[in-house]
């Protein structure tokens, strides 16, 4: 090994497995320097892993490839998470309306109410008044901005500064749905807010002067709305996907479509690149191109009753159901193989209020982020309500 170029070192070392390179490690000092230093070799095998996207640059590719290793077996085990329960004063789960996770910080509506936790220390931190009863709570992609929808069809957003406290102000009121509001997507970049409502109708708005754009009528209450890049949107109801694509005239939008991706119904659909997922009927897990509707994978976890979480380059969670048992677990899915690589137990609670939280992950384990959240859910069944909060352990 010590006699051969650096070129045959890195050929003869690509024919090996992670395990293989390791355990070659400890024949002499002379094979761990050789063998560490061939970055190109390690960089692969972080690739093949699923560590890391292919434009991640690392400054010790063996470091990470061993860090990625060990977290892959705790997933495996069950051992990378833990949980906590915390019990928020004055606070009952019957009439919680929202639950949002942004910047490191918990959002939960109740009533005309809505409240604030520091997700790192369960600190309670802030609380502050909408105009009417909460139906519906979301918050854009960069956190800066919380999108509250109420019972009578009102929509408010809210501008949220992050300093010693959060702080929020007023932003907006928006013209009222005819029913109360289902869904919202808020995008600061193209500056826009688009609502859902009871009354079939889908909304979309200037997100800072309040100004109707558009307006679109679906089949029934919409479930989901998910504003793309380029002026696309993807709504769904309670028995289509429908995507939407616009064309600026005049500073108005004019609407092409719809296209119906999928006839299926299902709780909610995930969006990763070009990637759709969602559930169909009987419990198969559909991957398809939403750009031309073309379905590339299908998995099947052996449940019927799925609820999606979030999704990345490389992984995706989901909520598993057991209805009769009561019970609920989340499974992390390798999205190439379509197999579990591992699970933990949660309490069975409303699936509409399990929301994602650090995901940067789902695209590579060299994301990874000690205590860091992974899910945030309402225990809604119990007696006494709590949160229940999952989080990455220090490893």
């Amino acid at each position: 090994m010590e006699t051969l170029p650096t070129e045959l070192q890195e050929i003869l070392c690509s024919h090996l497995d992670g395990d293989s390179l390791l355990r070659a490690c400890s024949v002499s000092p002379q094979w761990n320097r050789i063998i560490s230093s061939l970055q190109p070799v390690w960089r692969y095998l972080c690739l093949h892993l699923g560590t890391s996207s292919v434009n991640y640059i690392a400054d010790n590719w063996k470091t990470l490839y061993i860090t990625c290793r060990r977290l892959l077996q705790h997933l495996k085990k069950g051992s990378a998470f833990k949980h906590r329960n915390f019990i928020p004063e004055n606070f009952h789960a019957s009439v919680i309306r929202g639950l949002v996770y942004g910047n490191g910080y918990l959002f939960a509506g109740i009533h005309n109410l809505v409240q604030v936790w520091r997700v790192s220390d369960l600190q309670y931190v802030a609380k502050f008044q909408v105009p009417y009863k909460l139906s519906c709570l979301t918050a854009s992609p960069d956190g800066q901005v919380l999108g509250v929808g109420c019972h009578n069809g009102a929509i408010t957003t809210w501008q949220l500064f992050y300093e010693k406290k959060i702080c929020t102000e007023p932003l907006m009121k928006y013209h009222r749905h005819a029913g109360y509001i289902t869904a919202m997507d808020i995008s600061t970049e193209l500056d826009l807010l688009c609502s859902g409502g009871s009354d079939r109708t889908t909304r979309v708005w200037n997100l800072f002067s309040g100004v109707l754009l558009w307006t679109a009528t679906m089949n029934s209450s919409v479930s989901q709305i998910i504003m793309m890049p380029h002026y696309i949107l993807l709504l769904a109801d309670e028995v289509s996907i429908q995507r939407f694509s616009w064309l600026t005239q005049g500073g108005r939008l004019e609407a092409t479509g719809p296209s119906i991706l999928t006839g299926a119904s299902m709780r909610r659909f995930l969006i990763h690149d070009r990637k759709l997922v969602y559930v169909r009927n009987g419990g198969a897990i559909v991957i398809l191109d939403w750009c031309t509707g073309e379905t590339l994978h299908q998995l099947s976890l052996g449940c019927t009753d799925i609820d999606l979480v979030a999704v990345g380059a490389k992984f995706m969670l989901a909520a598993l159901w057991d209805n009769f048992c009561r019970k609920q677990e989340l499974v992390i899915i390798d999205l190439s193989s379509g197999s579990v690589v591992g699970s933990y137990p949660m309490p069975y609670c409303r699936p509409e209020y399990v929301v994602a939280g650090e995901t940067a992950w789902l695209s590579g384990l060299a994301y990874w982020k000690p205590e860091t959240l992974v899910i945030a859910t309402s225990n809604a069944f119990q007696a006494t309500h709590c949160f229940y909060l999952v989080t990455w352990r220090c490893m």
